[in-house]
């Protein structure tokens, strides 16, 4: 859900960067996997085309370390 809430404030106001950057907690649907819960940084980008009309989304995960106690 916060996607599509990020992707729309991004997406259709051209008075933002086309960019978001936020940290996201990835579930797998996998009851059996050893990690259901992957903590990720998160950044997706949108390019739009002549006429301001989103057109492409890029997007990159990257897992973060676990935090040292």
């Amino acid at each position: 859900m916060e996607y599509w809430k990020l992707f729309g404030i991004i997406a259709f106001n051209s008075q933002d960067k086309p960019a978001i950057f936020t940290t996201v907690v990835l579930r797998s649907p996998n009851t059996e996997a050893r990690k259901r819960e992957i903590e990720c940084c998160f950044t997706f980008t949108v390019q739009k085309d002549k006429h301001d009309i989103p057109t492409l989304i890029v997007g990159n995960f990257l897992e973060t370390m676990p935090r040292v106690r």
